[in-house]
């Protein structure tokens, strides 16, 4: 690999822990936000309502078999836990 590709590799993650970091920001001071207004379950639906509509459009970018997974069972426990640290979070 040659080190300009390195570089631009090492930019191009940078920048994608930057964004990542930013709209975790938003989503969780919306959340917050809205927490008197909204029930725990609403908001906790259509926060992930909204992170399957952009996983929906990586994977149509991408093609399908980019979020294909092996070991769907453990998967499957990787979303429970995702829900419950959600549940306690707000």
């Amino acid at each position: 690999m040659s080190s300009l590709t390195k570089n631009n590799n090492v930019l191009l993650g940078a920048f994608c822990m930057i964004m990542g970091m930013f709209f975790f920001g938003i989503t969780n001071a919306v959340a917050k936000g809205t927490g008197n207004d909204l029930p725990l379950s609403e908001i906790i639906f259509f926060r992930s309502l909204i992170s399957s509509l952009c996983m929906f459009l990586y994977a149509k970018f991408k093609g399908n078999s980019s979020l294909h997974s092996k070991e769907p069972g453990k998967q499957i426990f990787r979303g429970f836990l995702g829900f419950w640290q959600l549940f306690f979070l707000y």
